[in-house]
């Protein structure tokens, strides 16, 4: 095995650990969008997005009409129909808001993470397994016999060039 097949085979371990991680990656993301479908955030962020999407909404009616609407009737009362549309209307809101700032933290950090905290960790153990069997080391470290006569060639040229200006330096 040449320096040039060991280089390859390391292309060939990085390629594979890439395609793996992807995998696994996506796997991750189908995971977290699966896991959206279940509608659950914490009770005190959905309070809190739920009272800044209703502060908004005053602020829009105060500019656009000079005051607030009086609010709607409570949820469950069937005789406002309007007024229950808006009020599940103002919830979806509330929680769409919360999923796509979690989705928007959440899709680039698990990226980051398998991409390159994993693959590195992957891509370390299996050089360093590679290199731990001393046959395997040697193999990879061992010069190709075409590089090491082109080599040689180029080390016996710089040798008679050297002398060549010594002597045009001398006369």
């Amino acid at each position: 095995m040449s320096w040039c097949d060991g280089f390859s085979l390391f292309q060939t371990k990085i390629e594979n650990i890439k395609q793996v991680k992807e995998s696994e990656t996506e796997s991750m993301l189908r995971t977290q969008f699966k896991m959206e479908k279940i509608i659950y955030t914490q009770d005190s962020m959905y309070k809190n997005n739920l009272h800044m999407l209703k502060i908004m909404e005053e602020e829009e009616e105060r500019q656009k009409f000079g005051v607030v609407c009086p609010p709607s009737q409570r949820l469950y009362d069937h005789a406002d129909s309007e007024g229950t549309l808006e009020e599940l209307t103002r919830h979806l809101k509330s929680y769409y808001c919360i999923v796509t700032k979690r989705l928007a933290d959440q899709v680039p950090m698990v990226i980051r993470y398998m991409m390159l905290q994993e693959s590195a960790a992957q891509l370390q153990r299996e050089m360093i397994q590679l290199i731990q069997d001393r046959h395997n080391i040697e193999e990879l470290l061992k010069e190709d016999h075409d590089i090491a006569i082109k080599q040689n060639n180029l080390h016996s040229r710089q040798k008679r060039l050297t002398e060549a200006l010594k002597y045009l330096a001398k006369f």
